[in-house]
């Protein structure tokens, strides 16, 4: 089909809806993302006013860090990547051990963070934190 004049029309893209479209599919992208939330460690406090429990030595897996972040376990120099397979040797032996984790206040975060994490890693399901004796 020929046009008079030979002026052939510019296609046109209708623009009048896009805003329209543009703030659905915002909607849709809102209302279906999934925000991942912070979960903090996972550890289970006592209560005010619940008396300390002691516990016998051979009851205890000793998981300690210095200030300089130095770590031992039942009083040996350990380095970090061998923390989880010694606990993991003592709990093999027995089960029902309670790992006790003490940081010095000066050592860094991740330090205690990282021994938490071999602590899980090894599989102990009673943990303790205790206050730094330094």
């Amino acid at each position: 089909m020929r046009i008079r004049g030979g002026i052939r029309p510019v296609p046109v893209i209708p623009q009048a809806t896009l805003a329209d479209i543009a703030f659905l599919l915002l909607i849709f992208f809102i209302a279906t993302t999934v925000f991942d939330t912070e979960r903090g460690l996972p550890l289970v406090l006592p209560g005010t006013g619940v008396p300390p429990v002691r516990l016998h030595q051979d009851k205890l897996v000793s998981v300690a860090a210095d200030a300089q972040g130095r770590i031992t376990v039942d009083g040996v120099p350990t380095e970090p990547g061998e923390v989880r397979a010694r606990v993991e040797a003592r709990l093999r032996d027995n089960p029902d051990l309670v790992v006790s984790v003490e940081t010095h206040p000066a050592a860094r975060y991740e330090v205690m963070v990282w021994i938490l994490d071999a602590v899980k890693l090894a599989r102990a399901e009673r943990i303790a934190l205790r206050p730094a004796r330094y």
